[in-house]
């Protein structure tokens, strides 16, 4: 009679599926990197500020590298918070994952437009050639668009797959 229960527990530790757990190490990681990251850009921030003495008010520059690093310290908040919840393997964090997603593939399209925005302006008074060169480094931003919501699309998938959704309490 043990060795039968033996063999159901087997099998259910087998068909439960490991896919949650590891992008949930994933992400947390990454969470983790981007905190450390926001971090020391908030330091940067303080001691550039402290050492130019600049007491006015802020550029319209310096208030977009703030909300910038507000929004990194939140979504890298997030991605640990769900991290955390993926590896406990509670269904929640897949929830939250693909609200998540949404969220951020939003951010990076607001922050792709309001920097193509800037870089028309920028470029507005430079000659041809120069424009030209300087929108080639704008390229990463531009790739970042596509590639991103591909990745955080291919993770959602693999969090919703029926499998990966069983194996979560």
């Amino acid at each position: 009679m043990s060795s039968t229960n033996n063999s159901d527990t087997d099998k259910t530790l087998k068909t439960q599926s490991e896919i949650p757990r590891t992008l949930g190490f994933l992400i947390a990681f990454i969470g983790v990197f981007f905190l450390v990251a926001t971090l020391f850009s908030l330091l940067t921030i303080v001691v550039l500020q402290a050492s130019t003495g600049d007491s006015g008010p802020l550029s319209s520059k310096d208030k977009y590298t703030i909300a910038l690093t507000i929004t990194s310290l939140l979504t890298a908040l997030g991605a640990l918070y769900i991290g955390i919840k993926l590896i406990k393997k509670l269904d929640s964090g897949r929830k939250l994952f693909n609200i998540f997603g949404l969220i951020v593939i939003a951010l990076a399209w607001a922050k792709f437009m309001y920097k193509q925005n800037a870089i028309e302006k920028s470029f507005a008074n430079m000659p041809a050639e120069l424009a030209a060169n300087a929108k080639q480094i704008e390229l990463g931003d531009t790739m970042t668009i596509f590639i991103l919501p591909a990745i955080l699309i291919v993770v959602a998938l693999l969090l919703n797959l029926r499998r990966s959704k069983d194996s979560l309490s």
